[in-house]
């Protein structure tokens, strides 16, 4: 399968150097390239985009701005000499933040972040995970999972009714079993589903108001995952 890429900057040398790494991946197509905000908006009217490279600090209206004005978003990579945009990248779902000058090797790191996400299984709307509580069995929707707090062998799963569910079970037994959903480890005792962070720092997740710890040993992982 052949992947549609647009590269957005008003940095003709930027410009050419993405264009030049998207050479060397067979699976990526430069489809289209915009010197702005205004003629990628041209280009993704015109054009199936599949994925986008886009500068943030441009004249008039910035990358950022412009994806906010999307109301159907190809993924993203952002490239930018500045580094302070990574956590609002993060809120607009960019697939990664790349910081100019960007090399092939760092390129490529975000195209194989890119290839896993178009190639991970979604859960259903309807998909379950069963969990033994309180002397009943119960089917939890992976859509509605909060955050998962381990306690040595027995796990507490939170959700947005909202409920806890302990039952026991190990964490790294439930991290494989949603690993494929898009959960992360960011800590011994936390499993939190990507797509549920509102917003994250060095040290800590938040979800829904929930201050969640990122522990040292995971910081690297987490990190990497989550293009800080």
């Amino acid at each position: 399968m052949t992947f549609e890429c647009l590269i957005v900057d008003d940095e003709p040398l930027a410009l050419k150097v993405l264009a030049r790494h998207l050479e060397k991946i067979q699976d990526l197509h430069l489809k289209a390239t915009a010197g702005n905000a205004f003629e990628a908006m041209e280009k993704l009217n015109r054009y199936k985009i599949d994925l986008i490279f886009l500068d943030i600090d441009m004249p008039e209206l910035t990358g950022m701005d412009l994806v906010k004005s999307l109301r159907h978003k190809p993924h993203l990579i952002f490239t930018t000499a500045f580094r302070e945009y990574a956590a609002e990248a993060f809120e607009v779902d960019a697939v990664d933040y790349l910081v100019k000058p960007v090399s092939f090797p760092r390129f490529l790191k975000a195209v194989e972040k890119f290839r896993s996400l178009v190639n991970k299984p979604e859960p259903e709307e309807d998909a379950m995970i069963r969990i033994r509580a309180d002397r009943q069995t119960h089917n939890i929707a992976i859509r509605s999972i909060l955050y998962i707090e381990g306690l040595k062998d027995y796990i507490k799963v939170y959700d947005d009714r909202p409920e806890v569910y302990i039952t026991h079970k190990t964490m790294s037994a439930m991290e494989k079993q949603l690993q494929p959903y898009g959960f992360i480890r960011c800590h011994k005792s936390w499993l939190v589903p990507v797509n549920r962070i509102n917003s994250f720092s060095g040290e800590f997740l938040i979800i829904e108001n929930k201050q969640i710890p990122i522990g040292k040993s995971y910081r690297k992982s987490v990190s990497g995952y989550l293009s800080a």
